[in-house]
C-alpha cells in the first residue's frame, strides 16, 4: 500500500491559481512602488503610490504593511477580497483605484483621508447605507456593474463632487448626493429624472443611452448651474420637448445625436432647429454652432415668429368668430326656450280653463243632479200625501156610508118593531119572509 503525502501548501495548481490569482507579495510591492515622498511625520522618505495593473493579484493581505502608502491602484486582476484595506494602518491613503477584478462588496472601514475610489467593472449588485464612510470621500466611479439602485450616497454632510455609474441597471436617479458637480449616468435603464432638482451646483450632467422620452422635468429653476448635458441616444421623438431646456439657463454644451425625432427633417435641420430654440448653446453634439448657424437660426426664428404672429392673429379672429356664433346660437337657444316656455304657459293656461270649464259644468250636471232628484222626491212625497189624502177621504167616506147603512138599519129595525108590534100575528104567520128580508138586509150590508 503506497503512503499518502499530505499536500504541500506551496504546490497549489495552475488552475487554482488562475483562478484566485497571485498572493501580494514584498517583491511585487517593490515592482510597483514610486513617487517617493515625505513620511507624514517628515523625518523620512517613503514610497506613496503602489501600482500593479494586470498582474492577476488575488489575495492582497500582506498590504497593511505598508503604511506610507497614498495612492493604490490595482486595477486589472482577479482581487475578490479587500478586507485587508479595511486596516488603520492605511490611513494615509488618499487614491483608491480597484477597477475591473471580482469584487462584489465595496465596504471598506472609514479612512480619514480617502478622496477617490474606483470600483468599475467589478461585480457589484446593490450599495448600502454604510458602503462608503470616508468623511472626505469626493469621488466615486462605479462604471459597468450590475448597481439597481443608488443608497448611501445621499448625506448633506458628504463631500461628493464626483460620481460616475455608467453601464449599470438604474431606472431613477433617487439617492443622488445635492453637493455634485459632475455626473454620468449613462447606459442605463433611466426614464425619470425628476429626483435631480435639488443638484444646484450639478455642471455635467451625463444621461446618455438611458430610455429617456420627455424633457418636461426641466423647469425653470431646476439645475440652475448645469453647463452640460448628454442626452445623445434616448428616445426623444417630439421635437416640442426641446422648448423645455430654455429653463436651464446656464446650459452651453448640448449632445442630442441619436433621437428619433419625428418628421421629414434631416439632420442639418434638426440641428438648425435645436439652435433655433435654444439660441444659447456653444457646442451642440460636439461642434461649436457658427455664427452662420446662429443667423440662419435667428432668420429662421423671426419667420416663425412671424408665423406665430399671424396664427395668433387667426386664431383670434377665429376664437371671435366662434365667439359670435356661441353667442348667436346662445341667443337663438334662449328664444327657443322662451317661446317653449311660452307655448308651455299657453298650454297650460289652455289646460287649466279646460280643466276650470270641465269642473264647472260638472258641478252644474251635479247640482241639475240634485234639483232632479229633489223634484222627484218632491213628486213622490207629493204622490204619497195625494194617495194618503184619497185614501183618508175613502175611509171616512166608508165609514159615513158605514154609519149611514148602520142608521137606517136601525131605523128599518125600528119601524119593523113598530109593525111586529101592530101585527104580531101576521108575523108569526109568516116568518119565513122575515128572515128572507133579513137575510138580504145582510147580503146588502156585505155589498156596501
Amino acid at each position: 500500500m503506497e503512503e499518502q503525502r499530505e499536500p504541500n501548501p506551496s504546490a497549489r495548481s495552475v488552475t487554482e491559481l488562475d483562478q484566485n490569482g497571485l498572493p501580494l507579495t514584498a517583491e511585487r510591492i517593490g515592482a510597483g512602488l514610486s513617487l517617493l515622498q515625505k513620511t507624514g511625520d517628515g523625518l523620512s522618505f517613503a514610497y506613496t503610490k503602489l501600482t500593479l495593473n494586470g498582474c492577476h493579484i488575488g489575495p492582497i493581505d500582506i498590504i497593511d504593511s505598508y503604511k506610507h502608502l497614498r495612492h493604490i491602484t490595482l486595477s486589472n486582476n482577479v482581487i475578490q477580497d479587500i478586507t485587508p484595506l479595511s486596516s488603520p494602518s492605511l490611513h494615509n491613503l488618499i487614491t483608491l483605484d480597484l477597477s475591473n477584478n471580482r469584487i462584489k462588496n465595496p465596504h471598506i472601514d472609514s479612512h480619514p483621508a480617502l478622496q477617490m475610489i474606483n470600483f468599475s467593472q467589478n461585480q457589484l449588485s446593490e450599495l448600502d447605507d454604510d458602503s462608503f464612510p470616508h468623511p472626505l470621500l469626493s469621488s466615486i466611479t462605479l462604471n459597468h456593474n450590475s448597481i439597481k439602485e443608488i443608497k448611501g450616497l445621499s448625506r448633506p454632510d458628504m463631500p461628493l463632487k464626483f460620481l460616475h455609474m455608467r453601464g449599470n441597471d438604474l431606472v431613477s436617479c433617487n439617492g443622488i448626493n445635492p453637493n455634485l458637480l459632475e455626473l454620468d449616468l449613462s447606459g442605463n435603464c433611466i426614464n425619470d429624472i425628476r429626483s435631480l432638482h435639488h443638484c444646484h451646483h450639478l455642471t455635467f450632467l451625463n444621461l446618455a443611452y438611458n430610455h429617456i422620452s420627455s424633457l418636461s422635468t426641466f423647469k425653470r429653476g431646476v439645475l440652475p448651474s448645469l453647463l452640460e448635458l448628454n442626452l445623445s441616444h434616448n428616445q426623444i421623438s417630439d421635437t416640442n420637448e426641446l422648448i423645455h431646456l430654455l429653463t436651464l439657463s446656464s446650459l452651453r454644451r448640448l449632445h442630442l445625436s441619436a433621437n428619433p425625432f419625428s418628421g421629414d427633417m434631416g439632420p442639418d435641420e434638426i440641428r438648425l432647429l435645436i439652435v433655433e430654440t435654444l439660441p444659447m448653446l456653444e457646442f451642440l453634439d460636439g461642434k461649436k454652432v457658427t455664427d452662420d448657424e446662429i443667423k440662419e437660426a435667428a432668420e429662421k426664428l423671426g419667420e416663425k415668429e412671424e408665423e406665430e404672429r399671424q396664427r395668433q392673429e387667426e386664431e383670434r379672429q377665429r376664437r371671435e368668430e366662434e365667439e359670435r356664433e356661441r353667442r348667436e346660437e346662445e341667443q337663438r337657444q334662449n328664444e327657443e326656450k322662451e317661446r317653449e316656455a311660452m307655448e308651455g304657459i299657453e298650454e297650460k293656461e289652455r289646460f287649466v280653463r279646460a280643466e276650470t270649464e270641465r269642473l264647472r259644468k260638472e258641478e252644474e250636471e251635479r247640482l241639475a243632479e240634485e234639483e232632479r232628484q229633489r223634484e222627484e222626491e218632491a213628486e213622490r212625497l207629493a204622490e204619497e200625501e195625494r194617495l194618503r189624502l184619497e185614501a183618508e177621504e175613502e175611509e171616512t167616506a166608508r165609514t159615513a156610508n158605514e154609519e149611514e147603512d148602520k142608521g137606517e138599519e136601525e131605523k128599518e129595525e125600528g119601524e119593523e118593531g113598530e109593525e111586529g108590534e101592530e101585527g104580531g100575528e101576521e108575523g108569526e104567520e109568516e116568518p119565513e119572509e122575515g128572515e128572507e128580508g133579513a137575510e138580504e138586509d145582510e147580503e146588502e150590508d156585505g155589498e156596501d
